[in-house]
């Protein structure tokens, strides 16, 4: 069931209509967030300053001088520039409320993803403005206080007229020169080298040296710095740090090898320390540096003993957090890379994470993937059976990859439990392209993630992605495992206007008040054609983000409208009375 907020929002084209949106809660607190609309513009944007004048000035409700945007992010990826506002009315932030734009290197607009509100209360308070934020409670818009907490987690209570309506956290959770050194690693893990599930002697013993687990450190090359003549875990972008007890001692050489065992903590500061300078490497190669942590503090022995690690967003360096509890997270190079992939997301996205059904599914998801997809280049040993060294034993369960879920029915609103519905068709695509090819897609999508994206709207994404980097190289394969899960449609299927197309102000059209407009829902280009009811062609055009019909051309009668995209074709009926 859909639930309504009682706001008016936008979905601009170049009329700049209005619409009611939908609801998405946010799953931790209740709060209800408005769902994004993503639309087309025929703008050319090449600054920061071109977008934030164009929405200062021309957005419908960001233009009215109760709302103040704030630009959070500006970065640039393969296949474009991405741009991204936080919003506040009358200097109230509004909890979860953003505008993404995106364009082409060139400046074009690919599409503008957009939440923002219309709301038509006016906010004042003698608190002060930044401890206070606008939220939709209920169907109505209130001023909250996020008060801190103090907890493991560094969390917030967020209150209404002294009613506590939940908590949020900024962590994501799972339960000078260098030189080239030496050092011994799980590659990505003892189970995996050893090909053996958890069992005696592969259990974790305690951190004992255990001869069968030391024998599967392998030898590898790594970069660190070296200052001093000492040589330290440390690089131009990350660093270890305490940022939760136990304290431990900055780990070091004197000579240009690494090699610890088990016993010594230092193990698992290499151990973590190789897995995400080695994934950076792999990210760099591919040419998305930009979605790189300028800084990033690790801490390899976290949460007093607790059996948790997180990639924490909301501070500034961002931080990863490995626990020691059951096996040391650290040691299963499966786990450092999912935490990483946060990282990553983070980035890319500019700040594009909510806690609602689906888009904390594929955050899960996508981490779940580029760990699999790490695991699997060094063997194909148990890689469905995510962090198998750390879970899939009597400490965790642990999380698996392949499970054949059907959208949206079998979505639980456990990210837990719902990963798999973005993680498994990821793969399935992983296995069709190739690894370069499907972490490109994969890394290349990060940047147009938005707060409150469904799967089947990043899917298209996607498709968007395969268009901009690989001429739809990949569109079959993509569909085919999308399909699978009821996401997407595969080839070969009659589509309905509304699975490919939205249409805009129909009513006013055939009312002769106001003019038709028809975009794709996934923001890519298309061709149509418009027919009378004898069949002859009116109006056609290829390669179109929008098609704008305007009611003053037409006399009265039926028309039909031919749309194709991506090798489907698709129909829509207009009356012009």
């Amino acid at each position: 069931m859909k639930n309504w907020l009682l706001v008016i929002t936008l979905c601009v084209l170049s009329q700049y209509a209005t619409a009611q949106i939908a609801v998405i809660h946010d799953q931790s607190n209740g709060i209800e967030i408005p769902a994004v609309t993503t639309y087309s513009i025929h703008k050319v944007l090449q600054t920061e300053d071109a977008v934030t004048k164009f929405l200062s000035q021309e957005h419908l409700v960001l233009s009215l001088p109760e709302y103040q945007t704030r630009l959070i992010s500006s970065t640039k990826s393969l296949t474009g520039k991405h741009y991204t506002y936080a919003v506040s009315k009358d200097g109230f932030p509004i909890y979860n409320a953003q505008i993404r734009v995106h364009t082409d290197l060139h400046g074009n607009v690919l599409f503008v993803q957009d939440n923002i509100p219309a709301i038509h209360t006016d906010f004042t308070s003698t608190h002060s403005k930044s401890k206070q934020v606008i939220v939709g409670i209920n169907g109505r818009w209130e001023l909250a206080v996020f008060e801190q907490l103090d907890d493991t987690f560094n969390s917030e209570q967020i209150v209404v007229d002294d009613v506590v309506h939940g908590q949020i956290t900024q962590k994501l959770f799972y339960e000078a020169p260098d030189t080239q050194v030496k050092a011994q690693v799980f590659l990505v893990n003892p189970l995996n080298t050893a090909q053996k599930p958890y069992g005696s002697p592969y259990i974790d013993s305690s951190d004992l040296d255990v001869p069968q687990l030391n024998a599967e450190r392998k030898w590898v090359d790594m970069t660190v710095e070296h200052k001093n003549d000492t040589f330290w875990l440390k690089s131009e972008r990350y660093y270890f740090g305490n940022v939760s007890n136990p304290v431990t001692p900055q780990t070091f050489s004197l000579t240009d090898t690494f090699s610890f065992t088990r016993s010594q903590y230092q193990f698992e500061d290499v151990n973590a320390f190789y897995h995400i300078t080695h994934m950076t490497d792999h990210v760099e190669q591919l040419g998305f540096s930009n979605a790189l942590p300028d800084t990033l503090v690790i801490d390899a022995h976290a949460y007093n003993g607790s059996d948790f690690s997180s990639f924490n967003y909301g501070v500034s360096p961002v931080e990863l957090e490995f626990g020691e509890g059951g096996v040391d997270d650290a040691e299963d190079g499966e786990i450092v890379v999912h935490e990483f992939a946060h990282a990553l997301a983070f980035v890319a996205g500019g700040d594009s994470y909510a806690n609602t059904r689906d888009r904390s599914a594929m955050e899960e998801g996508n981490a779940d993937y580029f760990s699999a997809s790490y695991s699997k280049s060094y063997t194909d040993f148990a890689w469905e059976k995510m962090f198998n060294w750390d879970g899939h034993n009597p400490f965790f369960e642990g999380v698996t990859i392949g499970a054949q879920l059907q959208y949206p029915q079998d979505m639980t609103g456990n990210s837990n439990a719902d990963r798999e519905m973005w993680s498994t068709p990821l793969m399935c695509i992983y296995d069709k392209i190739g690894r370069a090819s499907c972490d490109s897609l994969v890394l290349e999508h990060l940047f147009y993630q938005y707060k409150t994206a469904t799967i089947p709207e990043m899917a298209n994404i996607l498709l968007t992605v395969d268009s901009l980097l690989f001429d739809k190289r990949y569109h079959r394969d993509i569909r085919s495992c999308f399909s699978n899960h009821n996401i997407l449609l595969s080839e070969g299927k009659k589509l309905e206007f509304s699975q490919l197309f939205t249409a805009f102000n129909t009513e006013g059209f055939s009312l002769g008040i106001d003019d038709a407009a028809i975009s794709s829902q996934s923001g890519q280009q298309f061709g149509y054609s418009i027919s009378n009811d004898l069949g002859q062609e009116i109006a056609s055009e290829l390669n179109v983000s929008q098609v704008n019909i305007a009611t003053q051309e037409f006399k009265s009668g039926i028309y039909f409208v031919q749309l194709k995209l991506d090798g489907y074709t698709s129909f829509l009926k207009l009356i012009k009375y």
